[in-house]
């Protein structure tokens, strides 16, 4: 995978790629096989709240709980009601 199409896809597309990837290689191989600095390969990855998880080399998105989510929403429908 070069740099180019790694930066085109979508979060969930390049999370399946990567883990695919990390099956035979670590992360820093990974981004030096994509053509892209670490750290900027750590930050892309994350995107759309996703996590690496060292125990399993993988990574996985981040799922809030029910509860966090509906807090989120009523916090949200607050603040834009507060703008009207």
């Amino acid at each position: 995978m070069d740099k180019n199409k790694f930066l085109s896809l979508q979060p969930k597309v390049r999370v399946r790629e990567v883990n695919t990837l990390l099956k035979d290689h670590d992360l820093k191989e990974v981004s030096e096989m994509i053509g892209i600095l670490y750290s900027t390969f750590c930050k892309l990855m994350r995107e759309d709240n996703y996590f690496y998880h060292q125990g399993d080399k993988q990574y996985y998105r981040y799922l809030k709980s029910e509860e966090e989510q509906v807090q989120s929403s009523n916090g949200e429908y607050s603040e834009e009601i507060n703008f009207i």
